[in-house]
């Protein structure tokens, strides 16, 4: 969920329970405040009629105002007080609602039962008359609110969400200096100067990595160079025996195997830093064709078949000599870890290309089968890299690679996103 989005809704469930609370209120102080009007009213009509009466005048308006001469009434039947009543409309089956006050009023040596009542108003419609509109009002303001603070808040929040759009595309490779948009906030402005220096010191120190490991890479170049001239010219000596020789040629091939593995580095950290951005369309097919060539003497040197199932023409873009090392690596891969006398196939349409091979099943884990460094014979004399490599250029040209064994038989499969890179 986003960050304005939970503010809203917390700030519109605030708002609604203030509201109720409110329209609570609002009901209990009517209620009490129509209750206490009507008591006032009738406090004030019988000190009226108890006026009337001292002045001789007797005073009667019914069903409001009942005025009787007591005589030999009980007292304790007269129900005194005061208490809601019910009394029937003359002529009429309905009834009304009234607020009733009896008392006993002496002038000289006679006595009155005086009753006084006052209309009940129709309370719950009066509230409703009078809640309605300040509901309707209240759901209107917080309507209002929320809108208005959704819009505060895009326009308050716009240049952080500009600044993330920027921060998302931010590479240590790019030189320039990472473009983020002022704000008259502070904490946006403490934002922008922490990620500004958080950036630069990322890149200074891919830089000074990069620069190291394209130093390190480039000064065991020569002494492997050398090793590897020393050692053939030991092997071609005649005056090494055979154990010598044996020896000689074990670490020829570890030296074969170092240059091999460095230079794999070397590019898998080429590759890292995305120098290989220049892209053009190739067509697969053609591509694929023109290159099967240089790999069927080395497939041929095992009797592997190789065989073609090009349907249709297919045009990516990607750096032509990320795909040539793609290309070599997936096609070396399949003879290398073949039988002897094995299969090849190349399939591919405008959706994917499947490179299928035959050979021994192997002991790793399919999802693990890209990661660095992981092979199916630890002693062997493959760096690790290569699967790593051709899964970093698909990452890289927007295409998927997986990896699967069925039947004594290795699938990878590329599978291409058309609408970005196809035609």
């Amino acid at each position: 969920m986003k960050l304005l989005s939970k503010i809203n809704r917390k700030y519109a469930a605030i708002s609604g329970i203030v509201s109720i609370l409110g329209i609570i209120l609002i009901f209990i102080f009517i209620k009490y405040y129509i209750s206490g009007e009507t008591e006032e009213k009738l406090k004030v009509t019988e000190f009226n009629v108890q006026k009337n009466l001292k002045s001789g005048y007797k005073v009667e308006f019914a069903p409001f105002i009942e005025v009787k001469e007591l005589g030999n009434y009980s007292v304790e039947n007269l129900n005194l007080g005061r208490k809601d009543t019910m009394l029937s409309r003359k002529h009429g089956r309905k009834s009304d609602s009234y607020r009733q006050n009896r008392s006993i009023y002496n002038v000289g040596d006679k006595s009155y039962l005086i009753t006084v009542r006052a209309e009940n108003v129709e309370q719950f419609e009066l509230i409703i008359s009078i809640c309605l509109p300040i509901i309707i009002i209240l759901l209107f303001l917080i309507l209002a609110m929320n809108i208005m603070a959704r819009v505060i808040n895009r326009t308050i929040w716009s240049p952080f969400y500009t600044n993330l759009e920027s921060l998302k595309k931010f590479s240590v490779s790019n030189k320039k200096k990472i473009a983020l948009l002022d704000s008259e906030i502070t904490e946006f402005k403490e934002m922008n100067h922490t990620i500004i220096d958080l950036t630069e010191k990322i890149k200074a120190d891919y830089n000074r990595l990069k620069e190291f490991s394209e130093n390190a890479s480039h000064e065991l170049q020569t002494p492997v160079a050398i090793i590897k001239t020393k050692i053939e010219s030991m092997l071609q000596s005649e005056k090494i025996d055979r154990e010598s020789a044996t020896q000689l040629q074990s670490m020829y091939l570890t030296v074969n195997r170092l240059s091999r593995l460095n230079k794999s580095l070397t590019l898998l950290t080429k590759l890292e830093s995305v120098e290989y951005d220049e892209r053009k369309k190739i067509n697969l097919k053609n591509f694929i064709l023109n290159r099967i060539d240089d790999y069927t003497e080395i497939a041929e040197a095992k009797k592997i078949r190789i065989k073609k199932d090009l349907r249709e023409d297919a045009f990516i873009n990607i750096n032509e000599d990320l795909l040539e090392i793609l290309f070599s690596n997936l096609l070396v891969n399949a003879i290398n870890h073949n039988f002897i006398g094995g299969e090849i196939s190349l399939q591919l349409n405008n959706k994917e290309l499947r490179i299928e091979n035959t050979g021994n099943p192997v002991n790793i884990n399919p999802e693990r089968m890209f990661e660095r460094f992981i092979k199916n014979d630890p002693a062997g004399e493959s760096s690790g890299l290569g699967l790593t490599i051709v899964k970093r250029i698909c990452e890289l040209s927007g295409m998927e690679i997986c990896y699967n064994y069925d039947n004594s038989i290795h699938k990878i499969v590329i599978k291409f996103h058309y609408k970005e890179y196809f035609i």
